[in-house]
């Protein structure tokens, strides 16, 4: 007995167990029947219910049939016959690696980022959707991307157009709890370019303040003034409100200074010394204002407007 038990892996008092109680096959037959019958009123609920998981099929079994089964029989009646609705992931798995952050404030421009999604209706193409990046210190919007579609590629465009406008170098970029930006292709682009993605507390939207803030002046001031018929109105209509807030419109955190002349004051007064740089500021009433930079080494002359 010692030999068989161990040629099969089993203890010595299983075999004898085995041995004493043989498996019965009608006892075996009667089971598969009755699973049989269980899988055929599963069908039935199914049928009516697609989208119900294994608990509910349960609960749907012991209420109209008025079963006794648990619900773990029905797991394994399910996934025999591969009925089981695929695992919906959650946040935690999404941002699994991503921190919580609750800083809000940056003390210098390029520090921290914030980016976020918001819907606006246009009329026969119905919602559409804007994801937007903004420097949390001069409140620019860097990058943006409007269209009828609400994948996370959206927030990957904004974002990259925002890293081909400013150095991404010790960035931080802030999110919310949105599936986007959990998504792979987001989370790949984030780690191309060497940024560190932190997320605000659940149900905490003031940890991206600047964004929200941002949402609510573009649908005070340009979406509710206007009954957009279609996504091309919407978008010109959007992109016009958007240059004009980063060159135009005077911000009350910035001492009333406009985001881009904001930001072209600080370069000014952080040029290292010795860099002898010409920088002057042209004011003119009809492109506002433009800001030239020219280094030594080689630098291209930087002009924002």
């Amino acid at each position: 007995m010692r030999t068989l038990a161990s040629a099969l892996g089993i203890s010595r008092q299983r075999a004898y167990f085995a041995l004493k109680n043989p498996i019965k096959k009608n006892r075996k037959k009667k089971k598969m029947n009755q699973d049989k019958f269980v899988l055929e009123k599963i069908d039935e609920i199914i049928k009516t219910c697609p989208t119900y998981g294994y608990r509910r099929v349960t609960a749907m079994l012991r209420m109209r049939y008025g079963m006794a089964i648990g619900r773990k029989r029905v797991y394994r009646i399910m996934a025999e016959a591969k009925l089981l609705m695929p695992p919906i992931k959650t946040n935690k798995q999404l941002f699994k690696g991503v921190p919580f952050s609750h800083k809000t404030q940056a003390a210098k421009s390029n520090e921290l980022w914030g980016i976020d999604m918001t819907y606006i209706w246009c009329g026969g193409d119905a919602w559409c959707y804007l994801h937007a990046v903004i420097d949390h210190h001069d409140k620019n919007l860097l990058g943006y991307h409007f269209s009828q579609s609400c994948s996370a590629l959206g927030g990957v465009m904004a974002l990259g157009e925002a890293a081909a406008n400013r150095p991404v170098d010790r960035l931080e970029l802030r999110s919310d709890n949105g599936c986007h930006y959990g998504a792979k292709v987001f989370k790949d682009e984030i780690r191309r370019l060497g940024i560190t993605h932190t997320r605000t507390m659940v149900n905490t939207p003031k940890g991206n303040s600047v964004v929200e803030r941002f949402f609510r002046s573009l649908k005070e001031e340009c979406v509710w003034q206007s009954r957009f018929e279609n996504f091309q109105q919407a978008k010109e209509a959007v992109d016009k409100w958007i240059k004009n807030y980063n060159n135009n419109r005077p911000h009350q955190a910035l001492g009333y200074l406009t985001p881009e002349k904001y930001y072209a004051n600080r370069i000014l007064q952080n040029l290292p010394e010795g860099s002898e740089p010409e920088a002057r500021i042209l004011e003119n009433e009809q492109l506002g204002w433009a800001l030239e930079i020219n280094k030594k080494g080689g630098q291209s002359v930087q002009q924002i407007a």
